[in-house]
């Protein structure tokens, strides 16, 4: 009897203790094909724009694909306040949430010593369908950890995600999160590398241009002067760091160039304004969208500016010369 009760507890133990190793591979794999699935994810917002907030979306929308959570938030520092989202996954009350709320401040304040000085936005979207009819968590949160969006040494935000229960999240799950944002930084390392080294090939390119090149590019809802190469800073008597409005301002007044631009963003259409004058010269001037790569948002305007002031004289010429020709055959 002892025997098969000595058995039956030896095959019990071996049997959990598969049991546990069968738990453990089966968590390493969702780790992994987790990982997987969020780079593939970002790897395609990357390619498009190094757009913070909207990684740190994609990254806090899918984290409940590898852990169980109350809650898990996002905060970005986006034109001088930080704007920060909280999706639930349970019901919590407002209580709660600011507790959330609060930790997330703590925590950009613990990173940026500034963010206490900026406006905090703080928006929140439930996803708790399954669980609306069950009485509000009113606790506060029991297991916490943040997950920094440092990139080149900017300190850009914080991804939170917090529980209803103690010991929630297991060290192994935290550090694959860890390992996931270090790829992406090094991702936006890569691709800033390559558009700084494209850019200086096309710079060097537009500067060699005999017309004018003015490239203004759409930041936070403005136009500002991306790039003006030689030709134009001559013609409109400028210094290659002049601002948009002293470079809109040196094209005269002929015609109402914020509006034509304006045109041209809306339309999303070129325009021609031919025979403008500017500083005794005449120049075509080519007003044409810039589309963001792979998209057909506009992300600016390029003006170019072609000196037509030979080609004018040429034809006064020539109207001068056929008049006097014409004024001969009549007398």
């Amino acid at each position: 009897n002892f025997s098969l009760a000595g058995l039956a507890i030896f095959f019990s133990f071996k049997d959990e203790k598969k049991k546990m190793e069968l738990s453990s591979q089966h968590r390493q794999l969702s780790r992994t094909l987790y990982e997987v699935s969020i780079l593939n994810q970002v790897s395609e917002k990357i390619e498009n724009a190094a757009d913070i907030p909207s990684i740190a979306q994609t990254i806090a929308l899918t984290i409940e694909q590898l852990l169980s959570v109350t809650t898990v938030s996002f905060a970005t520092i986006e034109e001088s306040q930080i704007w920060a989202r909280t999706f639930t996954e349970e019901s919590v009350s407002d209580k709660y949430l600011g507790e959330v709320e609060n930790i997330m401040k703590v925590s950009m304040e613990a990173l940026n010593p500034k963010a206490r000085f900026l406006r905090f936005k703080h928006e929140v979207t439930r996803n708790d369908a399954k669980s609306r009819s069950l009485k509000s968590i009113d606790a506060i949160p029991q297991s916490v950890f943040h997950i920094p969006l440092v990139f080149h040494g900017i300190y850009y935000g914080v991804i939170t995600v917090t529980h209803k229960k103690r010991n929630k999240y297991l060290k192994a799950d935290m550090d694959i999160l860890y390992k996931i944002v270090r790829q992406i930084e090094k991702s936006i390392e890569r691709l800033e590398e390559v558009v700084k080294s494209e850019k200086g090939k096309l710079d060097a390119l537009v500067v060699s241009l005999p017309s004018g090149a003015i490239l203004l590019t759409l930041e936070n809802g403005y136009l500002s002067l991306s790039t003006i190469n030689h030709a134009a800073c001559q013609f409109l008597h400028v210094d290659p760091k002049a601002d948009v409005s002293k470079v809109l301002a040196s094209m005269g007044t002929s015609y109402d160039y914020v509006k034509f631009i304006k045109d041209v963003m809306r339309e999303k259409k070129s325009t021609l304004l031919n025979e403008v004058e500017i500083h005794d010269r005449f120049y075509k001037v080519f007003l044409n969208p810039v589309f963001g790569y792979s998209t057909d948002s506009i992300i600016g305007v390029n003006v170019t500016l072609q000196d037509i002031t030979r080609e004018k004289e040429l034809d006064k010429i020539k109207e001068t010369f056929t008049s006097m020709i014409v004024h001969d055959l009549r007398t």
